[in-house]
C-alpha cells in the first residue's frame, strides 16, 4: 500500500479514491478505422473547428497527437488523430474542406 500522507507535494490536499463507473471494454467505437493527418500553420481555435466537424458525422477521436513538426517551429504544425467511423465520402469532403479554410492540408488513409 502506498501512503500519499507522506508526500510533501501533497500538504493540504483532499485525496479521495471511487470506484470506477466507466465500462472498462470500450466497444467498437475504441477501434481505430481512420489516420487523419492535417498539417499547416498553427493558429487559435484549430483542434476546436476541426472537433465540430466530427461531431457532425458521429466520428469518435480515439487519440490526438498535435504540435510541431518534427525540428519545426509552429509554422509546420501537424495533428494526428486516430478515428472511429463509418467513413462516407461527405465526410472526406467536410474535413478537407474545413482543413483548406483553415490553411491546412489534410490526408487519411484506412487503418
Amino acid at each position: 500500500m502506498f501512503d500519499l500522507c507522506g508526500i510533501s507535494e501533497l500538504d493540504g490536499a483532499e485525496v479521495a479514491v471511487r470506484d470506477f463507473t466507466m465500462e472498462p471494454n470500450p466497444g467498437p467505437t475504441a477501434e481505430i478505422t481512420h489516420q487523419i493527418s492535417v498539417s499547416g500553420g498553427d493558429q487559435p481555435g484549430l483542434v476546436a473547428r476541426l472537433c465540430e466537424t466530427f461531431v457532425e458525422f458521429g466520428v469518435n477521436i480515439v487519440s490526438l497527437n498535435a504540435g510541431p513538426s518534427s525540428g519545426t517551429e509552429y509554422q509546420n504544425y501537424t495533428i494526428r488523430i486516430p478515428v472511429w467511423r463509418r467513413w462516407g465520402e461527405s465526410v472526406s469532403a467536410t474535413i478537407s474542406n474545413t482543413a483548406q479554410t483553415l490553411g491546412m492540408s489534410c490526408r487519411w488513409e484506412t487503418a
